[in-house]
């Protein structure tokens, strides 16, 4: 598996590609809409499958210490409701070797 920024090296996902994979595993905390197309474009480069899982991380999962949360975060929704606004959204899916994708990606 290549982690985060990791799947942004070339090099390293030839290396990967070197050894036959089928399965390319890819998670992260990287939740802009580019993922999924990086996603794609690996699954497509490699003739793999790429299943990437994407990190979904809310103010209230934040350790009980004392550490700051960014104050651009709030504690509530932009629609005012008592759900936590995400600090990271998720974005897991599943993508076939020729760029379909076959799940996902799966927000919130």
């Amino acid at each position: 598996a290549c982690i985060c920024w990791e799947n942004y090296m070339p090099l390293m996902r030839m290396a990967m590609y070197a050894k036959g994979i089928e399965i390319y595993c890819a998670p992260t905390v990287d939740d802009r809409d580019t993922w999924l197309s990086t996603c794609r474009h690996i699954a497509v480069e490699g003739r793999c499958f790429v299943l990437t899982a994407v990190q979904h991380f809310t103010r209230d999962h934040w350790p009980d210490c004392d550490l700051s949360v960014p104050a651009a975060t709030g504690s509530l929704s932009d629609d005012g409701s008592s759900e936590p606004r995400p600090l990271i959204r998720g974005g897991s899916a599943i993508v076939s070797p020729f760029g379909e994708v076959l799940a996902g990606p799966l927000f919130n």
